[in-house]
């Protein structure tokens, strides 16, 4: 859902990569449970589990699956590749003591950020003053931030923030949050 709700275009493949040996014996599974979170969103038609491949087929996305038996920082871990006519995205989850779902890959960005309820996702650059900014606007605006999680690429580089917010930003703050002048992306979520 997160997926589909970030990409920009018209979405061509999707690559599921599974790490660790907790996940990469239930292949089949969770990538069509990835499906079927990914088209529910967007069709009006009922996705369920049995239908979700094929209703990825028929509107020509391709599916991709590859299995590894460690992973790297986390003991397992779902990768997500969604590759659309305009751009690539990668989203990597994790579940924490077996039951806390975690972000914990945006794109290029290590984050560790709860997937959950409406979000912000901001691109900007990495200078100081940027998180006093938008956390004065958003409070400025009465929406309260419930978490933030920033990665970033390293210091005066890019960065990504998932900021968890109680209630969906108005198109008006989505507006002014984009005209700060560090910020280069700025999108909203629900999950």
């Amino acid at each position: 859902a997160l997926q589909m709700q970030m990409v920009r275009g018209r979405i061509t493949r999707v690559e599921v990569e599974l790490r660790g040996e907790d996940v990469e014996a239930h292949e089949k599974p969770l990538t069509v449970a990835l499906l079927k979170g990914m088209l529910a969103p967007i069709l009006s038609e009922d996705v369920n589990y049995v239908n979700a491949p094929r209703l990825a087929s028929e509107r020509g996305i391709q599916v991709a699956q590859t299995r590894h038996p460690a992973a790297e920082d986390y003991s397992n871990v779902i990768l997500c590749r969604v590759i659309s006519s305009q751009e690539t995205r990668l989203i990597g989850g994790a579940l924490f003591l077996h039951k806390q779902a975690r972000i914990v890959l945006l794109d290029d960005y290590r984050i560790d950020a709860s997937p959950y309820g409406p979000a912000l996702i901001l691109s900007n650059r990495d200078i100081p003053g940027v998180i006093g900014k938008v956390g004065t606007l958003l409070g400025e605006r009465g929406i309260n931030i419930a978490e933030w999680q920033m990665g970033r690429s390293g210091p005066g580089g890019q960065a990504v923030s998932y900021i968890n917010i109680d209630s969906p930003a108005p198109d008006h703050v989505l507006r002014e949050l984009r005209q700060l002048s560090s910020i280069t992306d700025v999108q909203q979520v629900t999950l």
